[in-house]
């Protein structure tokens, strides 16, 4: 603070302030945003990293799992996370865009993370070749008709297809409803960041209850944030 500011430092420092008066966050101003105790860089292609997203390495701290599918990596903080605490041993980190894919990239590149494959995976779409032990997403869950609802920080600099899914919210939960026994392996898991108390009646509709266990846990704010999925094996006797 006892320093004199150069003319060309200042000029930069107005600038980062005229973007702050038209909303843009400031993570994209200064292309940095923290997660989990690391800073992770990121631009206008990703969603910013939320904390209530790092309840998703809370819940799995101090385990070790095998495999990981990481599904809409976005600056791949999750995937990256998993791997600098030493919770798997492998992740498949996947994104429909190949602009995102560049930013995790960037990211794990960074932290040196040589346990990670990104690739461009539309989960709605196609499938990875492999089952996992766990699979994560913060998948865009948003319903279209709530985004007039968002503030103008988000709406209008944060990229839509992240967000929403331009339908009612849900369906990339009823997709991973419907590919289940194709990407989790059996006694595996899948671990899903979801819209808030408003979304679990539909929820468990999806995600039956007699073909499910579902576990919910809380955001910092006390609200149901995060659902754990696992599947119910039931063992047939034939007389």
């Amino acid at each position: 603070f006892d320093e004199i500011v150069d003319e060309s430092k200042l000029k930069i420092f107005k600038s980062f302030i005229l973007r702050r008066l038209k909303h843009e966050p400031f993570q994209y101003i200064i292309n940095k945003a923290p997660f989990y105790g690391r800073d992770f860089y990121v631009d206008k292609n990703v969603l910013i990293p939320r904390p209530e997203t790092e309840i998703i390495i809370d819940i799995l701290k101090n385990k070790k799992i095998e495999s990981v599918l990481d599904v809409g990596t976005g600056t791949g903080c999750l995937a990256i996370t998993l791997s600098l605490e030493n919770i798997t041993n492998y992740v498949l980190a996947i994104d429909k865009f190949e602009n995102v894919i560049s930013v995790a990239n960037k990211n794990s590149r960074h932290y040196k993370c040589y346990n990670i494959d990104f690739k461009k995976i539309n989960i709605l779409e196609s499938l990875p070749e492999e089952q996992f032990d766990l699979v994560i997403s913060n998948p865009p869950y948003i319903a279209k008709n709530e985004l007039i609802l968002l503030d103008q920080d988000v709406i209008n600099y944060e990229p839509t297809t992240s967000l929403s899914d331009n339908k009612n919210g849900l369906l990339f939960f009823e997709r991973f409803n419907e590919i289940y026994d194709y990407i989790v392996k059996p006694g595996g898991k899948l671990i899903l960041e979801f819209g808030g108390e408003k979304q679990i009646d539909s929820l468990k509709k999806i995600f039956n209850s007699k073909i499910y266990n579902l576990f919910f846990y809380k955001d910092l704010n006390d609200m149901k944030r995060i659902l754990k999925i696992t599947k119910k094996w039931r063992l047939f006797y034939y007389c």
